[in-house]
């Protein structure tokens, strides 16, 4: 058993030990962003409809983002790894605010 929690812990510890860290900047900025929407969204309109416009307007936010400010004004490259990670940090910020869906 000691053996199991050792194998896990080595394997989490290489992962997220390898991921560069502007993908877990990309990932903490999408979630926040998505959260910040909805709270403010769900004001407004229906939670449903309010967790639907923040995904959209979060994932529009990073592809402009890689594609205009990136691409355009800093000369450099859209990168596909830091729109998985928008993603990735859209799925956690949606995990995250599901519960004050239904109150």
């Amino acid at each position: 058993m000691k053996n199991f929690f050792k194998k896990i812990f080595n394997w989490m510890n290489n992962t997220l030990g390898s991921l560069r860290k502007d993908l877990i900047i990309h990932a903490g900025v999408s979630a926040f962003i998505l959260v910040l929407l909805f709270n403010i969204l769900a004001l407004i309109i229906a939670p449903q409809f309010a967790m639907l416009w923040s995904v959209f307007i979060t994932l529009i936010i990073g592809v402009l983002k890689e594609y205009l400010i990136d691409a355009i004004l800093r000369d450099s490259f859209a990168d596909i790894k830091d729109l998985y990670a928008d993603v990735a940090g859209i799925i956690i910020g949606v995990i995250v605010s599901i519960p004050a869906m239904f109150n």
